[in-house]
Formats: structure tokens, C-alpha cells, sequence
């Protein structure tokens, strides 16, 4: 997890992660994907600063790399701060294309290039609930026979 400041543009922003993952890859490890929590308020003060943008990177790599990675972030002016966790299970890595289109900013992608597509709607099958009937109408409601049977009437009104 990394905490950026809360003044920190959107290139700022984007030149330390894509840092992260250029460190990471070098270093023979896989960068899954990157959860950005936008702006979020911080539980006390830190620094003066009462807010900073979160990110939560989610990568494999051996043990120099992490170091590497945690040098980078202890002397970056824009980390206010950081946290690695290690995982149960390994994370799966994310192709760079995936990435960079989830780092890139929203203006910069004109809608109508990804139109959005809707699935076919399905129509799940409603039961309908057993109203109560009126004695008029339960008088109409007989059972089902077999050819040769009498009709068995379904309530006692119709005996």
C-alpha cells in the first residue's frame, strides 16, 4: 500500500507507480494489478497533511526487489507512506496494456472509442405467489384427470 500526497498531480501520481513497476519487472518479479482508493482522509495528521491519495499494488518479486521498491519509496518527496504485505497466495500478473489503461486518466479517453456494450437482458422466470382465491372463484379450480376418471372437485363447495 502507498500513500501519496494529497497535492501530487496526476503525472506525479502516475511516474511513481509506473517507477514501482519498471523496479519490479527489472528485478524478475510480475506486477498484478494496481487498486487506486482515490482520496481518502487520513485517521490523524501526518506531515501537516490531513488527506493523501491511497494505492495498493499488488506484485511478485524476491526479496532485493521489495528493498529496491522500498529505497525508492522512503526517498520519494511524493510518498508520504508505505506499507508491503506479504500475501497467502501468489497474485497473478496483469498484462502492461491493462495497466496503463487503468492509470491513464479518464479525459484522456474519448468514449467514443469503448462503446459500451449491454448484455442481452434475461427475463429470469417470476413464480407468482397462490393468491387466495374467493370461494367463487376456488369453485372453478378442479384436478387434474386421467381419460375414463370422474373430475374430483378441489374444494367442498363444488361436492
Amino acid at each position: 500500500m502507498v500513500i501519496l500526497r494529497p497535492d501530487a498531480d496526476e503525472y506525479a501520481r502516475a511516474t511513481i507507480l509506473d517507477r514501482i513497476s519498471e523496479i519490479v519487472t527489472s528485478g524478475g518479479g510480475s506486477m498484478g494489478r494496481v487498486d487506486e482508493w482515490g482520496k481518502r482522509r487520513f485517521a490523524y495528521e501526518i506531515d501537516h497533511m490531513t488527506e493523501g491519495f491511497y494505492f495498493v499494488l499488488y506484485f511478485n518479486a524476491e526479496v532485493p526487489t521489495l528493498d529496491e521498491v522500498t529505497r525508492v519509496l522512503k526517498i520519494a518527496d511524493v510518498v508520504v507512506r508505505h506499507m508491503p504485505v506479504r500475501l497467502d497466495e501468489p497474485v497473478a500478473p496483469v498484462p502492461v496494456t491493462v495497466r496503463a489503461a487503468a492509470l491513464a486518466p479518464a479525459a484522456e479517453a474519448p468514449a467514443a472509442e469503448a462503446p459500451a456494450v449491454e448484455a442481452p437482458a434475461v427475463e429470469a422466470p417470476v413464480a407468482e405467489a397462490p393468491a387466495e382465491a374467493s370461494s367463487a372463484e376456488a369453485a372453478e379450480v378442479t384436478t387434474e384427470t386421467t381419460p375414463g376418471e370422474e373430475p374430483v372437485p378441489a374444494t367442498a363447495e363444488e361436492a
